[in-house]
């Protein structure tokens, strides 16, 4: 067998330039300020810059004591519709979704170092959890996910408030 046929040339060519291309683009990376990673470390890098490294929950009997005892901010992470049929009393609404400038306009009035306990419908709803990273994100240092919500506080007989239409 020869080894300069026209498709063995061929195949070199191609290994040859598709290796050097390679090449030229990881170099391109390596020195660009900007440069793209090589792995998907999206989840890491929102844990490490989060300023929270885990949310922690809280059940039924510490968000009637925090809420019994105004130590702490409740935050209504449902649509608007699901806070108006019914809340925690005092809770403010912020709808997951709501831009930062807009999170600040409804926080303006609280410290920023306040307790803050977000809840939404039940322990199912996934809501509350990613408003309270998205608090982290902004520096918001006492977050506490009521994981069980209104399902929870309803059922332990706490009260609720609706927004009058």
């Amino acid at each position: 067998m020869r080894l300069y046929t026209p498709r063995l040339v061929f195949l070199y060519q191609a290994i040859i330039l598709v290796s050097v291309s390679i090449a030229l683009g990881w170099s391109a990376n390596e020195l660009h300020p900007d440069k793209l990673a090589w792995l998907n470390i999206e989840d890491d890098t929102i844990v490490a810059n989060s300023g929270l490294a885990t949310v922690a929950d809280i059940d039924v009997t510490e968000a009637m004591r925090l809420h019994a005892a105004n130590e702490a901010v409740f935050i209504d992470a449902r649509h608007e519709a699901d806070y108006a049929l019914g809340h925690i009393p005092g809770a403010l609404s912020i709808p997951l979704g709501l831009f930062e400038d807009e999170i600040e306009a409804v926080l303006a009035s609280h410290d920023r170092e306040a307790q803050y306990v977000i809840y939404c419908s039940s322990i199912t709803c996934g809501m509350a959890q990613e408003l309270a990273l998205a608090l982290g994100f902004m520096e918001y240092p006492n977050v506490v996910v009521f994981a069980g919500g209104m399902a929870a506080w309803v059922e332990a007989g706490g009260e609720s408030e609706v927004v009058a239409q």
